[in-house]
């Protein structure tokens, strides 16, 4: 009985945990060298935590967002034709422009030029991402895509397509 009431005058103060830490902890595995590669699972929790932030405003919030787009290891900077499944920078860049739009007008000032400077700036390919992009180029040499053409098997027909598709979803 005295549960009851007290869930009864709780119940116009409504206590919540917006688990930042949680989300947080959730978004900096796409700036680790991790042992393991992103499970589907893992990306939805990513992306909700990501949404997630995109609720928050504050400073620390957004320090913590363009932080995290700095140090993406996740992704690639190889431009192809392919759009990746998940663009994790596209996707922090949203909640980053999120958040700032809620933060204070003072906030907004100091953090818009650095947002549009991480987000916008190209970074040159690495070591890696050309030596890719020159494996790509031999592979696609060494093949006679005329003869493709006849070919009934869409996967094969279009290993171009297929090869950007894989290049933009790699982890480099």
């Amino acid at each position: 009985m005295k549960i009851n009431i007290l869930n009864f005058t709780l119940g116009k103060i409504t206590p919540s945990f917006k688990s930042r830490r949680e989300d947080r902890n959730t978004i900096t595995q796409l700036t680790q060298e991790n042992d393991y590669s992103l499970s589907e699972n893992n990306q939805k929790r990513i992306e909700k935590a990501i949404d997630n932030l995109a609720q928050e405003k504050g400073e620390s919030n957004l320090k913590f967002l363009i932080d995290t787009a700095e140090n993406l290891k996740y992704g690639t900077d190889i431009k192809t034709n392919a759009e990746p499944k998940h663009d994790w920078k596209k996707r922090l860049q949203a909640a980053a422009d999120k958040s700032l739009s809620m933060s204070d007008p003072i906030v907004r000032e100091k953090y818009q030029s650095e947002i549009y400077k991480v987000f916008n700036t190209q970074r040159p390919l690495s070591q890696d991402e050309k030596e890719i992009l020159q494996l790509k180029d031999v592979i696609l040499k060494t093949m006679d895509l005329s003869q493709l053409k006849d070919v009934k098997n869409s996967n094969i027909k279009n290993v171009e397509r297929n090869l950007n598709y894989f290049i933009v979803s790699s982890e480099v």
